[in-house]
Formats: structure tokens, C-alpha cells, sequence
């Protein structure tokens, strides 16, 4: 009795939603034309393709019953997680890494690791502590959300291969926050759920990893490092993000977006040092360490969520908002530490330098 009452509701729906679409798109083909002429069937088609109400309502049928979108750009994923097959910044295909489609040569991680030690060697020389780290994709960290279509991950992906290679070799600059930013709980998660990008949660655990790095040689960070639970963020519903925008479903898909409240703004003011750099100094009366920092971010808004934290534990900080060869900010700024953020999509930077 109980599974013919769920049928029976299942035909109801249906049929409902097939009614509703019929009204909906029958009022629109009786409506009249601007010039008041009659539709011709051609016309009637081309209206409801151009009408953005009727848009909109086949995109929300299409996405919340059939899990679909027309968009092969994007891969729908559960718990409204949207994730991009192509970075929008490097144009790196990341369901081709995920199925270990474009690996690294053994020359070419070769060159990578012998890049990374002589940057390392030479800023060591100059007194400068240097660090690269690489934000893993939501491929990488958020594989829970995706869909079980795609499978496993290969256990040979760009990244993986690269970061044990490296291990091998020792070349501890090199910093891969797989681990640290992956997450199976979708309300704890470092990133945005449709934009691939880190959310304050997010920029927490690079800043959190990095102090645990650098305090391996500066015990006295530990006076002035931030603790999770001393800091207050905000979390809500808004407006679908980059990835939903693209496809029309900004007001569909809700991002679960995760910030920090204004806490740590009075310990800090910014000033602009160039077009492309700013610089952060902490304001009297509080306590931070003295030792210079020089951040730079291949992205913007990796910048904008890493600010309030290194800025309120260190007295100096200077942000570049675009990556460079290191020489000439390193000897522009002279730092104790210097420390370039990169995407699991950049990787070709550090073979491009």
C-alpha cells in the first residue's frame, strides 16, 4: 500500500510539472507579436528559444530533477557542488589529469626540483626564507562532491607525481596542501561549492600550514600565531558564484560561502607601494612578530582571503598581486620571508620560470 502511494504521488508530480510547463508555454505562444501579426511557427520557436523566463524555468527542471546542464564546461556534483573541467586562468584540463591524461616527464620534473633547489639555495644566500605552495584544485580536495560517474582518481595526477618526487629529493620549500585543504564535510569545506576558490576556511589552512613550516626555524611565531578557535566567521546562503553565473544558475544553486567578520581589521592598516603591490603595517598597540614578510599570489582573491591573517601576526607584510621571477621583489623588499601561492593548474609556471 505504502510503495502505490509513492508511485501514485511520483505520477502526480510528473504530471504537475508537465502541466505547468504546458500553461507556461502556452500563454507565451498566444500572446501577441510587438507588431500585433499573428505567430508563424517559426516565430513561436524562436520566442520561447529567446524568452528568458521559459530559459530559466527549463535550466531549473533540467539541474534539480535531472541533475544536468548543457554547459559540458561544468560537471554537476552532489550536494550542489559545480566544479569546472578547464581552469578559466591556465586552461588546464582537469578531467584529463584526473584520468592521469597529461602526466610530467621525468625531464620535466627533473627541472622543476632543480629550479625549486636553486631558488631556494640562492635567496638562502640573501638571508631569505622561501617557500612555494600550490592550492590544490576541488578535483583534488573536494573529490567527495563529485559525481560517481567520473570514478576514482588516478593515483598519478600531475600533482601527486610531483609532490612525491620532490619529497624524495628532500626540497622542502615546496609545500602541497592536498591533504590539509581536502575536506568530506561539505559544510567544513576550504572552498567555494560553485567557484573554484579557497573561502576564508580555506585561507586559514594555507596560513595555518605556512606558520607551521616557518616555525620549524622561528619558535617565537608561536607568540603570535592565530588560533582557528579565537577567530570569528560568518557562514550563509548567497548567490551561486562564478561557475553558476556561467550557466545561468546563480539563483538555483546556492554557494555555501564561508567569511571572516571584520574581528581583525583594527590590527592592521594597508598602504600601496606600486600599481601591483600593497603593503600591509600592524597599528599601535598590538604585538606582532618583526620579521618581514613578502607574499605573492598568482590570484587576487587568494591575496584578499590571505591578508587578515599574516597581516595580524606580522608586523611587515607586502602582497604582489601577480607572480614574478622573485629576483627583482626579492631585492626590492628585502625580506626574511618570501613565499609564492600558485594553483594546481599553474603548475607549468614553475616550468615556465
Amino acid at each position: 500500500m505504502k510503495k502505490q502511494a509513492i508511485q501514485f504521488l511520483c505520477v502526480v508530480l510528473f504530471f504537475g510539472i508537465l502541466l505547468s510547463m504546458t500553461l507556461y508555454l502556452g500563454i507565451g505562444m498566444l500572446s501577441p507579436t510587438d507588431k500585433g501579426e499573428e505567430k508563424t511557427g517559426y516565430d513561436v520557436n524562436y520566442a520561447l528559444s529567446e524568452h528568458q523566463g521559459i530559459q530559466k524555468f527549463v535550466r531549473y527542471i533540467d539541474y534539480k530533477i535531472f541533475r544536468h546542464i548543457e554547459d559540458r564546461s561544468v560537471v554537476v556534483g552532489k550536494k550542489n557542488w559545480l566544479f569546472e573541467t578547464v581552469d578559466p586562468y591556465s586552461g588546464f584540463d582537469y578531467l584529463l589529469d584526473y584520468v592521469n591524461g597529461c602526466p610530467y616527464t621525468e625531464e620535466e620534473m627533473k627541472r622543476i626540483g632543480d629550479r625549486l633547489a636553486e631558488k631556494e639555495a640562492a635567496y638562502a644566500a640573501r638571508g631569505v626564507e622561501y617557500r612555494m605552495v600550490v592550492i590544490p584544485s576541488t578535483y583534488t580536495a573536494c573529490g567527495e562532491f563529485l559525481p560517481n560517474y567520473l570514478g576514482e582518481p588516478s593515483e598519478s595526477t600531475r600533482l601527486s607525481v610531483l609532490s612525491n618526487y620532490l619529497k624524495e629529493r628532500e626540497i622542502s620549500t615546496f609545500i602541497d596542501l592536498s591533504e590539509e585543504m581536502a575536506e568530506t564535510d561539505a559544510q567544513n569545506a576550504r572552498y567555494h561549492n560553485t567557484e573554484d576558490s579557497i573561502n576564508a576556511y580555506g585561507g586559514f589552512t594555507v596560513y595555518d600550514t605556512l606558520m607551521t613550516s616557518l616555525a620549524q626555524n622561528h619558535a617565537s611565531l608561536s607568540d603570535y600565531r592565530l588560533a582557528f578557535e579565537d577567530i570569528e566567521f560568518t557562514v550563509r546562503r548567497t548567490d551561486g558564484k562564478q561557475i553558476a553565473r556561467r550557466v545561468s544558475l546563480e539563483s538555483v544553486v546556492p554557494n555555501h560561502t564561508v567569511s571572516l567578520t571584520n574581528q581583525l581589521d583594527d590590527v592592521y592598516f594597508m598602504t600601496d607601494t606600486t600599481e601591483h603591490c600593497v603593503s600591509s603595517h600592524m597599528e599601535e598597540g598590538f604585538e606582532g612578530s618583526d620579521l618581514s614578510v613578502l607574499v605573492e599570489c598568482s590570484r587576487e582573491w587568494d591575496k584578499i582571503q590571505l591578508i587578515p591573517y599574516f597581516s595580524s601576526t606580522f608586523r611587515q607584510v607586502t602582497y604582489e598581486n601577480q607572480m614574478t621571477d622573485g629576483k627583482i621583489s626579492v631585492v626590492r623588499h628585502s625580506p626574511d620571508v618570501y613565499i609564492q601561492i600558485i594553483h594546481e593548474g599553474e603548475l607549468d609556471l614553475l616550468l615556465a620560470e
